[in-house]
């Protein structure tokens, strides 16, 4: 009775008034002490509710971080996807602007150089184009294919005879040089046999002729 007076009638007065009220409890009920109530299933309860709450805040923020990431990942895929299809469409520009820049280079070559084939000037400018605005290496003709392999046989077989000619070369050298040993040997012996004065002397006459 004395907690629930005191409880009751505490938020009705000002606070000058506060401590005659509880002097007066005090002279209704002396010597007894009222605690304060504790509602344990109460804070239990809001506690539960509390941390419901937190757990649900958590998860709204995981799925909301899930579909920021979700959205950016869904437009870089898109933003990947226009730019490769920009650029196929600027390469299938290019190879269209090559072709038709080919075929008046082409009609140019045959008024130029006569013929079908286009001539020297055709190929000349067909392969700049598609150095410069494609980038990839011309295409070669059966002409081009047929000059090509007869200046690599060309190539081989004057590799071949210079190498030939190197090799006699060097064997000239070793034979001439061999023939002067000789020569230097065959001298020395014809000089050690006792010869008459004249011989000797034309002997000389013939070694440094």
């Amino acid at each position: 009775m004395m907690r629930t007076l005191r409880d009751m009638n505490m938020s009705k007065f000002v606070a000058e008034d506060v401590p005659l009220f509880l002097s007066l409890i005090d002279d209704l009920f002396p010597g007894v002490k009222a605690e304060r109530a504790q509602f344990t299933d109460v804070q239990d309860a809001l506690l539960k509710v509390f941390c419901c709450l937190l757990l649900f805040v958590c998860y709204c923020l995981c799925v909301c971080l899930f579909v920021i990431v979700y959205v950016f990942v869904c437009l870089f895929v898109i933003v990947y996807v226009f730019v490769c299809l920009l650029l196929f469409v600027c390469y299938c520009l290019c190879v269209f602007v090559c072709v038709c820049v080919s075929a008046c280079v082409r009609m140019c070559a045959c008024w130029c150089g006569g013929g079908v084939g286009g001539g020297w000037v055709y190929l000349l400018c067909f392969q700049i184009v598609l150095l410069f605005c494609v980038g990839i290496p011309p295409p070669l003709s059966t002409a081009n294919i047929s000059i090509t392999t007869q200046h690599t046989s060309i190539t081989t077989q004057h590799t071949s005879i210079t190498t030939r000619h190197t090799s006699i070369t060097t064997q000239h050298t070793h034979l001439y040089t061999q023939k002067k040993q000789t020569q230097k040997r065959w001298w020395s012996v014809v000089a050690s046999y006792p010869t008459p004065h004249g011989l000797t002397s034309a002997f000389n006459c013939m070694k440094h002729a």
